[in-house]
């Protein structure tokens, strides 16, 4: 807007395909400038579900909200998505005042190292976090509405 970025969205590919539909994708990021007036977020996950209908054939968006960061998924609920479950609480490792996944402790990382050598001597922490909220909107199209195929959708070809 004006020439300045306000916000994003990051859609990508289902991490546990076997598990949802086969053109479902998940949103994983969004973010907005804080000067962005109310609404703004349920306002731009409608203008982007408009333009996955119009532009692609998927067909579901799963999105998760965190609610160890006070997420509740409220501009979900605002913009119709489905509330679908709650996952069991997250785990995390709190090293160095930050936040890591759990997976940081397997990993083959020069950081890695430091980091399950730190959470044997209690320089780092494992905490249970609280659940994630997932959600779901089901993108219908009107009667006779054929969506494009694979190849007319360009990059996003790749998650259907």
């Amino acid at each position: 807007y004006q020439g300045r970025v306000y916000g994003g969205i990051v859609i990508g590919k289902m991490r546990h395909k076997d598990k949802y539909e086969k053109k479902a994708v998940e949103l994983r990021r969004m973010v907005l400038h804080p000067d962005c007036p109310k609404n703004t977020a349920s306002y731009f996950l409608a203008k982007t579900i408009w333009w996955l209908r119009k532009n692609t054939n998927i067909s579901i968006v799963y999105t998760f909200a965190d609610q160890t960061v006070g997420h509740t998924g409220t501009c979900y609920k605002a913009s119709n998505f489905e509330f679908v479950k709650d996952t069991p609480p997250t785990t995390h490792v709190l090293w160095k005042g930050k936040r890591y996944h759990p997976r940081s402790l397997n990993i083959e990382r020069p950081y890695s190292y430091r980091l399950r050598e730190d959470v044997k001597n209690g320089k780092a922490e494992v905490v249970k976090g609280k659940p994630k909220s997932l959600f779901k909107y089901v993108i219908t199209r009107k009667e006779g509405e054929i969506p494009p195929t694979s190849k007319d959708v360009g990059i996003l070809s790749q998650f259907l």
